[in-house]
């Protein structure tokens, strides 16, 4: 794939800073001692170098994504050991912690999204409760967002609750640099059709309390063929000839764009206020829409399928004096197979559903010497109806309004007995 990073000319006019990538020390001049000191925060909750790090972790830093050339996130956490990235179609991936993929056991072989390790952006999850697993595409950020990417190998329950089984993913983006005004542009442009595109804009206020930033992104792709596999023809046809073999009719609303397997699009903005070292707040809200052809669903025509998601989110943090709080908000409508079987020949789809999923986080460190304990308190709710899609109770794939909540208490200590030898361990309640 061709790869140009444009610089934004046109902002010089009015003053501006602007960067075509990071001026900061580049990884490969950095010792082994320093690399070794990179910080993760993921790995205990609280930030220590990624050689101190009680659990199998590794971090992934903007610099070594961009040189990496990955035009993804999910390309980029190919660069972390333990991880198995498969791209199912262009653009489209299916991630999984160790190899994890068959847990748990009996799933249907299309659920391939790894249901079973969490993914936050900031802290704030973005796990899928229908199913499980992670719409990679459906991210409002892009890899223009990204600072580091820090990733937890293991059981990581007792600190993110019970969808952290095999581990978790936390995505930290990036904050407006001090004493600048910052402009970012990226231009990527390939064979299929493929365009990307990322533009960031930052400025920081009030001697560096106030640190401001926006952001979009826009990701197109396309297949290598326009036509599909059909189970029961056992050939490649047009999606308006794939036989469903359960009712053995054709559905020519199937596949609506054929030659598309990816396009998305999102905004963001950021806002981070540190009223002095032991006071700071921090807002972060956008929304994003997208359109995905990939293997999820079980169907009974053809292995690929169609997902579309249009989302909003808001995330607050505040850190006062040691008490961590997190709220955090997302809602939206996703399409698990879009372009399928359609209701009173309207645009409405069975697989249709409204969510609404609210996540609050508070936790507060006590330090006693050695000792360091953080008791805290978790509460979710997730919020799904599919109603309005398919017109009455009895049909559809949710069949009416779900909700799901559940609230968590956990403990973690962490006694540092010698400078060589550490004691940490955890404890988590989670009632449904």
């Amino acid at each position: 794939m061709k790869k140009v990073n444009y610089l934004l000319i046109a902002f010089l006019a009015l003053g501006l800073t602007v960067y075509g990538q990071d001026k900061e020390q580049d990884l490969f001049d950095l010792s082994l001692e320093e690399l070794m000191n990179i910080e993760i925060v993921s790995a205990s909750k609280k930030a220590e170098s990624s050689f101190k790090s009680p659990l199998s972790s590794s971090v992934v830093t903007k610099d070594e994504i961009m040189a990496s050339g990955a035009t993804t996130i999910e390309e980029a956490l190919r660069l972390v050991p333990g991880m198995l990235i498969r791209e199912e179609t262009n653009g489209n991936f299916d991630i999984h912690i160790r190899g994890n993929d068959n847990l748990p056991p009996g799933n249907y072989v299309f659920y391939t999204e790894n249901s079973m390790s969490l993914v936050m952006v900031d802290g704030r999850p973005v796990y899928n409760y229908i199913n499980g697993g992670t719409f990679w595409e459906a991210l409002p950020i892009s890899l223009v967002d990204v600072e580091r990417i820090e990733v937890v190998r293991g059981p990581a329950t007792a600190l993110y609750g019970p969808n952290a089984v095999t581990g978790a993913i936390n995505i930290i983006t990036k904050q407006a640099e001090d004493n600048s005004v910052s402009v970012r542009g990226n231009a990527q442009i390939g064979t299929k059709n493929t365009g990307i595109y990322d533009l960031s804009l930052g400025t920081s206020l009030l001697e560096n309390k106030l640190k401001l930033r926006v952001s979009g992104n826009i990701e197109n792709r396309d297949r290598d063929m326009e036509n599909y596999y059909s189970y029961v023809l056992g050939e490649y046809v047009p999606g308006d000839e794939v036989i469903d073999y359960s009712s053995g009719g054709t559905d020519s609303n199937r596949f609506p764009k054929p030659t598309l397997t990816k396009e998305r699009k999102g905004v963001n903005a950021f806002a981070d206020y540190n009223v002095n070292e032991n006071v700071s707040f921090g807002l972060n809200m956008g929304m994003q829409s997208s359109y995905a052809q990939s293997v999820f669903m079980e169907q009974t025509s053809a292995p690929v399928n169609i997902r579309s998601n249009e989302s909003q989110y808001i995330d607050v943090t505040a850190n006062i004096h040691g008490v961590n709080a997190q709220y955090s908000h997302n809602s939206g409508m996703t399409n698990i197979l879009a372009g399928g079987e359609f209701v009173n020949n309207d645009k409405t789809s069975w697989a249709a559903y409204d969510f609404s999923t609210s996540n609050l986080n508070v936790e507060y460190d006590l330090s006693l010497g050695k000792l360091t304990l953080r008791p805290g308190i978790n509460y979710q709710e997730a919020d799904y109806s599919d109603l309005q899609y398919t017109g009455s109770e009895g049909r559809g794939f949710l069949n009416g309004d779900r909700n799901l909540s559940s609230i968590g208490y956990f403990l973690r200590a962490d006694f540092q007995a010698t400078e060589k030898f550490r004691f940490i361990a955890a404890v988590r309640n989670d009632s449904y």
